[in-house]
């Protein structure tokens, strides 16, 4: 009998060590590391060339009043726009030697003295980073691309003003923004979103002129 209690209690006693090993097996299982929205803006820095349309949508009151449709290459320092405006599109470049804007009839590019409005998606992450105090509020997976949605406010004479920012998790860029605006009693909003993404070079005679 004294036998026989000494074999269960050894088996009880190997039983107790396989599940504490087990257990601790189970414990020392890595987690996948958080990755900040601070680590994930700073990604724009390597998305290099890429082309992308741009759709913004203007509201007032909640009713849509104008959209508009954009195509962009970006190759840092060149940058080249074409709006969608009727029949001919309307095309700034933008090039180390100044901005030219195409004139549709002469059908040639013109140097001009106007300011290149359009901000590259790098940049716009980068002044997230470094110029906005925001915060986050939630997340959302937009066109298959999980995105990380961030938010902070505006102020400026008579009006305020929202800013929400869905951006990409895998590029570190925005691919939708929302900006709502209180002026009285009128509420404006402007919906954007960045589609039709291409990574890879873009060769330098698309910023021809």
């Amino acid at each position: 009998m004294k036998k026989q209690n000494m074999l269960l209690g050894i088996a009880a006693l190997l039983l107790g060590s396989l599940l504490l090993i087990s257990g601790c097996t189970q414990q020392k299982t890595p987690t996948p590391p958080t990755i900040s929205i601070r680590d994930i803006l700073a990604k724009a820095q390597a998305i290099g060339p890429v082309k992308y349309d741009v759709i913004t949508t203007s509201y007032v009151n909640g009713t849509p009043t104008i959209t508009i449709t954009k195509t962009v290459w970006d190759k840092s320092p060149y940058m080249k726009v074409a709006i969608s405006l009727g029949v001919v599109p309307s095309i700034m470049i933008k090039r180390p030697d100044g901005v030219y804007v195409y004139n549709p009839v002469s059908q040639n590019y013109t140097k001009t003295n106007a300011t290149f409005s359009e901000i590259s998606l790098e940049e716009q992450s980068h002044a997230l980073l470094t110029n906005v105090s925001f915060i986050e509020v939630g997340n959302e997976t937009i066109n298959g691309n999980a995105t990380t949605i961030i938010q902070y406010t505006t102020n400026g004479p008579g009006n305020s003003g929202t800013v929400k920012v869905w951006i990409w998790n895998e590029k570190g860029i925005p691919i939708k923004s929302e900006i709502s605006m209180v002026k009285g009693s009128t509420t404006l909003m402007t919906k954007t979103e960045y589609v039709h993404f291409v990574f890879g070079d873009i060769p330098l005679s698309e910023f021809s002129v």
